[in-house]
């Protein structure tokens, strides 16, 4: 069966939702866009990232870039977050933590900030 589904709940406590996000500075995850080859690679080790951590950890995480680099956005309070993962080509991404949390609050999500909602 396919199609769409949507939620006919009223959710009545949406302006009190929240929640924290630790950044983490990707290295090793670059994006040449000078080569088609190389944007591809990016976009599919992006995707292998957010799937593979996000099924490791049992929570949702994303990908964000700010100024053409990487970040990684994982929900506060995960303990046991791997330090690096395997990509295309053998090479490996680490992840170095950054002491900025993001807040979430669903009613002043901006556009920028859904793709981590």
């Amino acid at each position: 069966m396919s199609g769409t589904s949507t939620n006919d709940f009223v959710i009545n406590n949406l302006d009190k939702l929240s929640t924290r996000y630790k950044l983490r500075r990707i290295k090793g995850l670059n994006r040449d866009t000078e080569r088609e080859r190389n944007r591809n690679e990016y976009y599919q080790n992006c995707r292998a990232i957010i799937n593979k951590l996000s099924v490791r950890l049992q929570q949702p995480v994303t990908i964000i870039e700010r100024e053409g680099t990487p970040y990684l956005v994982v929900p506060d309070g995960v303990l046991l977050m791997p330090t690096s993962l395997p990509l295309v080509r053998g090479k490996k991404a680490f992840f170095e933590p950054l002491p900025e949390i993001l807040s979430l609050t669903i009613p002043n999500a901006r556009r920028r900030t859904i793709p981590s909602a």
